[in-house]
């Protein structure tokens, strides 16, 4: 299985030095986003009263932000016990 590597955040020879700047502030923004809703998310997981589509309603955030999200090893440990 080949696996695409790209992510919109990866900047191309044509980008400016600022360009690459705003990229990398992008992405920590929304790496940020990402950690402050995985807290949330295990909340509602957890929940024994939540409603059919309270997890949804949580990950909102993250598909605004953008499903081509890279998640940094540290998030690895956190996301995969929400799996389990």
């Amino acid at each position: 299985m080949v696996y695409d590597t790209w992510s919109p955040y990866d900047p191309s020879e044509a980008d400016t030095p600022e360009d690459v700047s705003r990229l990398r502030q992008r992405l920590q923004h929304s790496q940020q986003a990402i950690r402050t809703m995985l807290p949330l998310l295990r909340q509602e997981i957890e929940n024994p009263d939540r409603e059919g589509n309270s997890v949804h309603k949580v990950l909102r955030p993250y598909y605004d932000t953008g499903r081509d999200m890279p998640m940094t090893p540290a998030d690895v440990p956190e996301i995969e016990s929400l799996c389990r």
